[in-house]
Parts: C-alpha cells; structure tokens; sequence
C-alpha cells in the first residue's frame, strides 16, 4: 500500500495517521491487532458486512463494502462516549385521537451496548477534534463548522475510495450539555448511482464542505459546547 500523497514517512504516531489519513499505518494496525479481532470489533460498533465477507489485510483502509449509515452509528458510538444505541427510524406513531401508540409509554427506555470505555471514546474524539483546528490540520481544517465566527468544537474524519468512486465525511458535534437535548452526528456520502469515477473531486473538496455546512445549518442557534474528560 501507498499513502495517498506516495510519500514514506518511517514511524509515525497513531494522532498524526489518523489526522491526515495515512494507509500504511491503518493498515499496519490491523495485523498488529489481528485481522479477525479487527473484524469483529468493527462489527461490536454496529458495522454490517456483506455476506460471505471475510477479514482481509486491506480492511483498514475500507476495502470492504459497507453502509453509510452503520459508519455512522460507529461514529455515534464514539460521540456517545462509547455506547452503540439501537437505531431508531420512526419517532413517534399516533392514532386518530392524538394517542401515542408507539413508543409504548409503559415500555423500559431504550439502552446501548457499551463497546469502548469512556477514556477509549475520548482518546479517539480528541484526536478527530484535531481535524477541525485550521492550524493544527490546515487540509481539514478549513471546513470546521463555525457558529458566526466562533469555532464549534467538532470532531471528524474523510475518506476517497481508488478511482474517487466514493467520497464520504462523517463526524460529530461536543454533546450538549443538556442530556435531554438533541447531540448531533452527521454522516455524507457522495458519488454516481452507476458507480462511475467523479471527475478530480477528492473529499475535502466535496463531502467535507457539505457535512460541514449541514452540522452548520441544523446547529445555528443551539449553544456551543465542550468536550468534557472523563
């Protein structure tokens, strides 16, 4: 494998490849963890593969289909502090005379799975926070989300498949600091329908402006938050 700009670096910290998405230590991590424990912690976080799909040394760097939105839910279980919730589709259904009829009022409220620990879920946060401040990654830098002119502390992370065939950003707002009030995590996915290479059009130049400007809308006027340590 290459990094995308086919330079070698030598050893690097585990902050700085994920900051700047760099393959070979991607890659390099899953043989050290074991590819069949890469495997199966990928789908603790909520991730499904096609069937039949089996671990490969590749994996790391997304070689496997998969879907959008269970990358989302991945990255939701990091900005819930490490807790995979169950996907809920449909809010509320109620009948003709205003009663909810699902959820069931009376039913036990709705639990996660804790897949990482809280200090896990930071550790990883915080370098993804990394990618929204201009001067510490200037690439990704550039398309952090902004409440006026003030910074929202956001975390994030882009991806480009061989060929530009699939351009994705995913990532997440600091969670309120109101439990009760909506935390945000968005998730883009951008290419052809026929599956058709885009023209020159990487993910900073594509999904990143987009994701950014979707957390930027649907956020305007809810207060800015902070990353608490655990």
């Amino acid at each position: 494998p290459t990094d995308a700009d086919n330079l070698e670096r030598g050893p690097v910290r585990v902050r700085n490849a994920l900051q700047f998405s760099l393959n070979i230590p991607s890659i390099k991590a899953g043989l050290m963890n074991g590819l069949d424990h890469f495997f199966q912690r990928s789908a603790d976080f909520g991730v499904k593969y096609v069937p039949g799909a089996l671990p490969v040394v590749s994996m790391g760097i997304g070689t496997l289909e998969v879907h959008p939105i269970d990358l989302l839910g991945a990255y939701g279980t990091i900005a819930d502090g490490g807790v995979l919730m169950p996907r809920t589709m449909i809010l509320s259904v109620v009948d003709s005379s205003g009663k909810t009829i699902y959820p069931d009022p009376a039913a036990a409220p709705v639990t996660g799975k804790r897949v990482i620990s809280p200090q896990t879920a930071y550790i990883i946060t915080d370098i993804l926070a990394g990618n929204t401040v201009p001067k510490t990654n200037p690439f990704w830098g550039k398309w952090a989300v902004y409440n006026g002119t003030t910074r929202r502390p956001a975390a994030y992370k882009t991806g480009t498949t061989n060929d530009n065939r699939d351009v994705h950003a995913y990532g997440f707002l600091a969670p309120p600091a109101d439990p009760k009030a909506p935390a945000l995590a968005v998730g883009v996915w951008m290419g052809n329908s026929n599956n058709a290479p885009n023209t020159d059009t990487l993910s900073l130049s594509s999904s990143a402006p987009l994701w950014s400007r979707i957390m930027r809308d649907v956020s305007k006027g809810m207060p800015i938050a902070t990353w608490k340590r655990p």
